[in-house]
């Protein structure tokens, strides 16, 4: 467990996430001075049509990639048969769908929607997540040789880069939301062709076998509807938010939201450095050893984020005094949304059990119900008043039914790494942030995070921490 990789991978994963995010920030300050609103409608709109477009492009292909590595590593022929098949499939199968809406997404384009935004930029935003996705095999790879550094750099890469391209495109030559989907292509188009070439000189293959593809469509196509179903949950109660509320309580919602959510962000970089950790020690090392580092990582990553979040609502009210004091009010919005993303610190790890067993077919199980449960309570709630708590409760009711099922269905492929402690560990939790929206003073509050960290430690911590220090000399 103190292989540096492991350690140092989690780091650069969690960096690079706050990197991206700054990165992205400049990018807004620098729209901010040369867009219109009406710019930032079309642009928004217009990515929520490639994050859908975009898992449609890769079919989950990239999953399957880095499972079945682990199984082939120790044939370099077999490999790069593999790599090459599916990455020719994915690339064709995009090209295919590409074109086709070129050809026949106009009218499509304009019969089911307003028409407001050209297709001319409709066109643009297509290409540019072609192009994106086409980059997403590779980088793939670099994760399961848990290379971080290089994944990192390329997409830091392509950040920085949408950065100085935008500025040309919307700061020098003023082409507004034209430019912004513009800088996209470019930024996109400068960063696949490397990889592409790079991809083709380590892994290229001659030799291409449809059996290949077909066990990746097994294994990835039920990521799909996956992906597509976790992008309607985390967008459909905005959505809906914003004809029931006023924007002043979906603002609130919104930054509540996107606090909570840092917690899922630094543990979804720590988790990128752990799967590919996880499938090769569950290959490579004898089953009672690769099961112990799994038990030790479990006690140690829910530790760590058990206290993050505590440590984020219940000391929301003075942490908020960083953005200022007018916005008090979010303080309220920490509670369910750090409760939900602490259930799904709990999904990762029954999550890549069952990718290591194959059994993708869970998560379209998974996914579906906890979003017709999202859609449902949203439909039912908010018409009815109950506001943008109502939503956050039930971003939690969501959130716990996909892991749930998770955890269960896990259950049945492989002996559970959660336990009676860590289901202590968060009841203790949970019933401290529920204590704590009842106006609690600053040292019962603190009281509460003290008590609940010694007892996260001597549940969870202190038989485990000798496994994550260096040997003494």
């Amino acid at each position: 467990m103190a292989r540096r990789s492991l350690l140092f991978n989690s780091s650069v994963y969690v960096i690079g996430q706050f990197v991206s995010k700054a990165l992205a920030f400049v990018l807004l300050f620098v729209y901010a001075r040369f867009l219109q609103e009406e710019d930032f409608g079309v642009t928004g709109t217009l990515s929520a049509y490639g994050a859908v477009l975009g898992t449609i492009f890769v079919l989950g292909l990239h999953g399957s990639v880095s499972r079945q590595y682990f199984d082939l590593k120790n044939d370099p022929a077999e490999l790069r048969s593999y790599l090459t098949s599916v990455y020719a499939f994915q690339i064709a199968f995009s090209v295919a769908l590409v074109m086709s809406l070129e050809l026949f997404g106009g009218p499509l384009w304009e019969r089911y929607t307003s028409g407001a935004i050209p297709f001319s930029y409709v066109r643009l935003a297509l290409w540019a997540t072609f192009l994106t996705m086409l980059v997403q095999i590779p980088l793939t790879l670099y994760q399961s040789e848990e290379r971080a550094q290089m994944l990192v750099g390329w997409q830091l890469l392509q950040g920085a880069l949408a950065v100085g391209v935008g500025f040309v495109f919307v700061g020098w030559l003023r082409e507004r939301a034209l430019g912004v989907l513009r800088s996209q292509v470019v930024a996109a188009a400068i960063v696949a062709l490397p990889i592409g070439a790079l991809f083709v000189r380590n892994y290229g293959s001659r030799v291409l076998r449809w059996r290949h593809v077909r066990a990746a469509l097994v294994y990835g196509l039920p990521l799909l509807p996956h992906s597509i179903g976790t992008i309607l949950m985390q967008t459909v109660d905005r959505i809906m938010l914003e004809k029931y509320v006023p924007q002043g309580e979906l603002g609130r919602y919104s930054i509540g939201m996107t606090l909570g959510m840092v917690l899922g962000m630094i543990a979804g970089g720590v988790n990128q450095a752990w799967s590919p950790h996880f499938f090769r020690t569950s290959s490579e090392e004898k089953p009672e050893e690769a099961r112990h580092k799994a038990e030790v990582f479990a006690s140690l990553f829910v530790a760590m984020f058990t206290v993050l979040g505590l440590v984020g609502a219940l000391l929301g009210n003075e942490l908020i005094l960083v953005l200022g004091a007018k916005y008090r009010p979010v303080v309220p919005y920490l509670v369910p949304f750090v409760i939900g993303n602490l259930i799904g610190i709990y999904y990762y790890l029954p999550a890549n059990q069952l990718l290591l067993a194959s059994k993708t077919f869970v998560f379209i199980v998974a996914t579906g119900v906890a979003t017709l449960v999202s859609i449902g309570l949203n439909l039912w709630f908010l018409p009815r008043g109950y506001g943008g708590m109502a939503a956050a409760w039930i971003f939690v009711a969501g959130i716990s039914v996909q892991t749930g099922i998770i955890m269960l269905a896990a259950r049945f492929t492989q002996k559970s790494l959660l336990g009676v402690r860590h289901a202590a560990v968060f009841a203790l939790a949970v019933a401290a942030l529920v204590a704590s929206r009842y106006g609690l003073s600053l040292p019962y509050r603190a009281a509460l995070l003290v008590a609940c960290c010694l007892a996260t430690y001597a549940l969870l911590v202190r038989a485990n921490w000798r496994y994550v220090l260096p040997p003494r000399a």
